[in-house]
């Protein structure tokens, strides 16, 4: 009836039973949320165990099986460090041609930016994504799957979204791309809340944003770490084990809590002198033109000496380190780094002292940035 005002007609499309929607599977109801966290879990858990089987695969290649292949026996073992050089400088070429000749990436920031300003992540960039970050990781660098793997099951939550469920509403598609970067987050955590919740947290520029979509993408979380954890034949625990046996903390003094304040404060300060840093390094390529990403060769090149340098040095700085924050965190021997070969590097360093983790957290933050 043309004559009822506006907000009885939406009071009338909201009568629907929960069978009917489900029958339907109309946008952004209960149901329909149910079968694409189902579908895009699915997807992104099958996504991530296929580039988390490669990546492995590749890192225990190119870092295990073949330097003991064509190094050990072959070469003086004082020269065996030269192999770290060979390998991240080949595989930092590898990421330049990569953008140069599949396209730009992105990064966290422009991920975000597309959840922001459409809803979803252009499929073009997963392509790029995939190649750049498995070379950047496989060269020994600082930044790890996760980030790429949300970008990717980002862009597939929307695909799946937008290509086979046909959605057309801004903030549905919004909702399923979402569910994808929680579910890569939640998989190579091992821990469908927290990843979940994180996935959110980096999409907030003022306060909380789209908290609406939470419940459903904490399912798909979960619907994607058991197909991913499934898969690759892993089971579901914490990352890192830093407790001695019986020495789990049952109690504590109340002034700790403000000793922790304090380290907080601490890691705040730190996190701003790698913001300062960071930027003067933008700063530099820049000036150097090397941003420009016909130059991306150069710029991979460029980059890549700092780490290779600092890694040949201080090997407890290689790779993005989830396996090695076990070593690091525990002041463990370098011969236990999961990764690196040769462990001991150029000269033999060993995290024993505070200087030098203090020494080793230095090197880490730039090589980072």
């Amino acid at each position: 009836n043309s004559g009822k005002n506006s907000t009885v007609l939406f009071l009338e499309k909201i009568k629907d039973s929960f069978f009917e929607d489900a029958k339907n599977l109309a946008a952004g109801t209960i149901p329909q949320s149910i079968v694409l966290a189902i579908t895009i879990g699915t997807v992104c858990g099958i996504a991530c165990w296929l580039y988390y089987t490669v990546l492995f695969f590749l890192l225990d290649f190119l870092w295990g099986k073949l330097p003991e292949t064509v190094v050990v026996g072959h070469w003086e073992e004082k020269y065996y460090w030269l192999w770290t050089p060979i390998v991240s400088l080949t595989m930092c070429i590898f990421v330049g041609l990569a953008v140069v000749f599949l396209g730009e990436p992105g990064d966290l920031p422009y991920t975000i930016s597309r959840v922001h300003h459409d809803a979803y992540i252009p499929m073009d960039h997963v392509t790029p994504m995939v190649f750049a970050s498995m070379f950047s990781i496989l060269a020994g660098g600082s930044l790890g799957p996760e980030a790429p793997l949300v970008a990717i099951c980002g862009a597939l939550g929307g695909f799946v979204s937008r290509k086979i469920f046909r959605q057309k509403y801004v903030n549905v598609v919004r909702k399923h791309t979402l569910m994808g970067m929680a579910g890569a987050l939640a998989a190579f955590f091992g821990a469908p809340l927290g990843g979940s919740l994180f996935a959110l947290e980096v999409n907030s520029r003022f306060g909380i944003e789209y908290f609406e979509h939470l419940v459903e993408s904490i399912f798909c979380g979960e619907i994607c770490l058991v197909v991913f954890r499934s898969l690759s034949g892993m089971s579901i625990k914490p990352i890192w084990d830093l407790t001695e046996e019986g020495g789990r903390l049952l109690e504590i003094e109340p002034w700790l809590v403000l000793a922790g304040g304090l380290i907080g404060l601490a890691g705040a300060f730190m996190a701003y002198i790698f913001a300062l840093f960071h930027w003067k390094n933008m700063e530099l390529f820049s000036y150097l033109n090397l941003l420009d990403n016909k130059r991306a060769v150069y710029r991979a090149l460029f980059g890549g000496i700092f780490i290779v340098v600092i890694g040949v040095f201080v090997p407890q700085t290689m790779f993005w380190g989830e396996e090695e924050f076990q070593v690091v965190a525990t002041m463990d021997e370098a011969k236990e780094l999961p990764n690196i070969w040769p462990t001991s590097g150029r000269s033999g360093f060993e995290m024993n002292s505070s200087w030098k983790a203090f020494v080793v957290g230095m090197c880490k933050i730039v090589s980072i940035s």
